[in-house]
């Protein structure tokens, strides 16, 4: 087991928003030739994760709140315990249209080989 302790500094600004990483714990604990990450974001009222891409395929996981999600042009409404699932290279978004902060859970991986 591992084990990562919060602290007050965890969260850090990265693409316009405070995000917390555990992409280190997974690398140690992860599969060969993966990449592999997962972080939290905090999110204000106002705040949007800016518009960006990668050769990864990424769960999101909505832990209180209302998002809203933009995927090339469509968009979701997320509430509480919602999921999206983005396929790689999608240009994408999550912003904060309601009157509340909230937490958002994010998950990555890309396909890996064993040695």
């Amino acid at each position: 087991m591992r084990y990562e302790p919060q602290t007050a500094n965890d969260y850090k600004p990265e693409y316009t928003v405070m995000i917390r990483r555990f992409t280190d714990l997974l690398k140690a604990t992860g599969p060969v030739h993966t990449q592999l990450g997962s972080a939290v974001s905090y999110i204000r009222p106002g705040e949007s994760i800016e518009k960006h891409q990668h050769p990864v395929t990424e769960f999101l996981y909505l832990i209180n709140g209302e998002a809203t999600v933009w995927v090339e042009g469509e968009t979701q409404v997320l509430t509480e315990g919602d999921v999206v699932v983005l396929e790689p290279d999608k240009l994408h978004s999550v912003s904060n249209t309601g009157s509340e902060p909230f937490r958002l859970f994010s998950f990555w991986w890309s396909e890996g080989v064993r040695q």
